[in-house]
């Protein structure tokens, strides 16, 4: 009789342990800091609809314009220090040294699709400073991360001010720093 009572709990726990999985349940979905750690991020604007405004055409031809969008995070290589800070249900992102804070929520359908809204100011090793604000979707494979973003800022670089709107960009992540070529 121990040895058929010894069984059941044997078995209820298996069942216990396997119900999660079948029902497409993930016990990592319950922990939002499994994306802690340093990435290098790549980021691009994915179609010909992106504005910079603030330059004369002659700027914009002498190059000025594409020094300043070389300026910002979303367009090239960066350094991304991710930590979840428990208690505010948000991510502390640290972008080339500096710091924000993300808003974050998880698709219904799949736990490593997430959806994060960051912004604040962001100053260039060029010296231009941008109010940004970045709206990204990104699907978590474990030492990788790819997704699309929206992109507008508001900016001053060398005496001038403007905007920048980038509608659609990717962005692909890899464990680790970037090499920034700084």
């Amino acid at each position: 009789m121990s040895r058929a009572v010894c069984r059941v709990p044997a078995l209820a726990l298996s069942l216990c342990a396997l119900l999660p999985a079948l029902a497409g349940c993930d016990s990592e979905c319950d922990d939002p800091a499994r994306i802690d750690g340093q990435w290098a991020v790549f980021a691009n604007a994915t179609g010909e609809d992106w504005q910079v405004t603030g330059f004369t055409e002659d700027e914009r031809t002498a190059g000025e314009e594409a020094a300043l969008l070389d300026n910002i995070f979303m367009n090239g290589a960066s350094t991304w220090d991710i930590r979840y800070t428990p208690g505010r249900d948000r991510y502390a992102i640290d972008i080339d040294g500096q710091s924000f804070e993300a808003e974050h929520a998880a698709d219904a359908e799949s736990c490593n699709r997430i959806a994060l809204t960051l912004g604040g100011i962001y100053t260039s090793a060029g010296g231009s400073t941008h109010d940004f604000d970045v709206d990204a979707e990104i699907v978590w494979t474990g030492d990788a991360f790819v997704g699309s973003y929206a992109y507008a800022d508001t900016w001053t670089f060398d005496g001038r001010d403007g905007a920048i709107r980038i509608p659609s960009g990717q962005l692909r992540g890899s464990a680790g720093a970037a090499d920034t070529g700084q």
